[in-house]
């Protein structure tokens, strides 16, 4: 029973993840970044640590979603669909910046002074 149970939680744990990158989140940043007036290289930064710039990412056990990797308990205002969509999210995060926020994603490259 114990190797049963083992075995299921194997195959558990090893389900592939299919990467749902977007070859357009670039050109998304690039907007965002000139209209907030944050630096697209902190931009891109984080979005590639965070997910790899994979759409469809889900961390922090289901909590953190999308590209950005937005945690929905932390941002209740913010659906799942709207954490998945590349456009919304991205905006999102360039607002968080230029309002100070890096420190809210742990791979921001900016440090606090």
């Amino acid at each position: 029973m114990k190797k049963l149970i083992l075995i299921a939680l194997i195959g558990l744990f090893s389900i592939p993840f299919t990467c749902m990158a977007d070859t357009s989140i670039q050109s998304i940043i690039e907007r965002y970044s000139s209209l907030y007036g944050v630096s697209e290289a902190t931009m891109t930064h984080i979005v590639l640590k965070e997910s790899t710039m994979c759409t469809n990412m889900i961390g922090d056990n289901g909590n953190s979603i999308g590209c950005v990797q937005i945690n929905l308990i932390y941002h209740p205002e913010i659906t799942k669909k709207q954490a998945l969509d590349p456009d919304f999210s991205i905006n999102w995060l360039a607002k968080q910046l230029s309002l100070g926020h890096c420190s809210w994603w742990m791979t921001c490259p900016i440090k606090d002074v």
